[in-house]
């Protein structure tokens, strides 16, 4: 029994921060960290020249793009608008 308790207690000592960062970084994927980023006062402008809604919304386009099964013509229906 104590080789049992053993092995779970080593399983959740492992387990345990792998879901802690992986939570984490699935947060950062969220559009509202997006924005709450872009609207920093000391986020440098953009060197090409997007407006914050433009950034804002590309960045939550690909966001999008990293989280489904459409594939590489998932952003091409945006520019053909």
């Amino acid at each position: 029994m104590k080789l049992f308790q053993k092995g779970i207690s080593i399983l959740v000592t492992i387990a345990i921060p792998f879901f802690l960062v992986m939570t984490m970084i699935r947060l950062l994927f969220q559009p509202v960290f997006l924005r709450l980023e872009y609207q920093m006062p000391g986020f440098p402008p953009d060197p090409y020249g997007f407006t914050l809604e433009d950034r804002i919304q590309w960045g939550t386009v690909s966001l999008q793009y990293l989280f489904n099964d459409q594939g590489i013509s998932f952003p091409v229906s945006y520019t053909q608008s």
